[in-house]
């Protein structure tokens, strides 16, 4: 069984894990776009955002318990004008080092991850842990199953936007090792990707992490 009780974030973050080694499988860059991604896909499934006229527009709710979607939410709806879904999605990655803190901390209270901080040189660094494998196991499982037999599963909203932050942070080797097998996940999961189109900020949004992460690539080679 998948803990349904996670957001979209935390259920990113524990598919970002390395399951061993107390660090990330992608890039600190990709790990970036993908939380600040999570995030507003979160809040467009609880329906606090929506998209007019190419812009973000925030909505009005029940108070938001989740400290980081709290406090996203409270900056779109501060702005002074609309904005259109890539510059809030450059705006969380500036903050997602602070966001990721904060997720994997509350990740550590229900026993998902342990945190252990170090120093090298007098330089701090922190690893995270992986405490609670078959949660992930189970979601990786999942996952799996949507992206190769996708009319054996029911896919969710939640499952759609999961999968297109793995397409968009090239994340596919969560899911398999093997050549041949990886080259099948890559092809299924832009099928069920396209196949299965998601409506307004949530489609937006996965377009816009991807444009995103393939305008700093091209930067990051030009600068070599």
């Amino acid at each position: 069984m998948i803990n349904t009780d996670l957001t979209l974030t935390e259920k990113f973050l524990l598919l970002a894990m390395h399951p061993e080694k107390g660090r990330f499988t992608i890039a600190g860059m990709q790990l970036a776009y993908g939380i600040a991604g999570g995030l507003l896909l979160e809040l467009s499934m609880q329906e606090r955002i929506a998209i007019e006229d190419g812009k973000v527009v925030s909505k009005k709710g029940s108070r938001i318990t989740d400290p980081v979607l709290s406090e996203v939410s409270d900056m779109m709806a501060s702005s002074e004008k609309k904005r259109k879904v890539r510059y809030w999605t450059n705006k969380i990655y500036k903050r997602s080092n602070k966001y990721k803190k904060v997720i994997l901390e509350g990740m550590e209270k229900i026993h998902l991850v342990r945190i252990e901080r170090k120093k090298f040189l007098f330089i701090p660094y922190t690893l995270y842990f992986l405490r609670d494998k078959r949660t992930r196991d189970n979601l990786i499982r999942h996952l799996k199953k949507a992206i190769l037999y996708p009319s054996s599963v029911e896919i969710t909203g939640e499952d759609m936007a999961l999968m297109g932050l793995v397409e968009a942070c090239k994340m596919h080797k969560t899911f398999a090792s093997d050549r041949q097998e990886l080259k099948r996940i890559r092809k299924e999961l832009k099928e069920v990707i396209k196949n299965s189109p998601i409506a307004g900020v949530v489609d937006q949004t996965i377009k816009d992490v991807q444009a995103a992460l393939l305008a700093s690539v091209v930067v990051v080679g030009a600068g070599r």
